[in-house]
């Protein structure tokens, strides 16, 4: 299978997924529940069915909002 992460695709793996969305391996691993993608699981493996692109616009929308001071559930957790 192509290594190479596509638009079209349906589902990636962690490995695929990752450096299409500009963070490493290990990075995916460490991201909050709040802003981890959409996935499954198939046994052992985790298929991510959120494209890297609009996960990195869903993440830049969260972000903004934070900056603008409108609250996330992370954010109301902690009031």
């Amino acid at each position: 299978m192509d290594t190479k992460a596509s638009a079209a695709q349906a589902g990636f793996s962690i490995a695929e997924w990752a450096p299409a969305a500009g963070i490493s391996r290990s990075g995916y691993y460490v991201l909050s529940a709040e802003i981890k993608p959409a996935s499954v699981k198939i046994g052992k493996r985790t298929i991510i069915t959120e494209a890297p692109a609009r996960w990195l616009r869903r993440v830049a929308k969260m972000q903004r909002g934070v900056q603008r001071g409108v609250p996330t559930a992370e954010t109301s957790k902690a009031a």
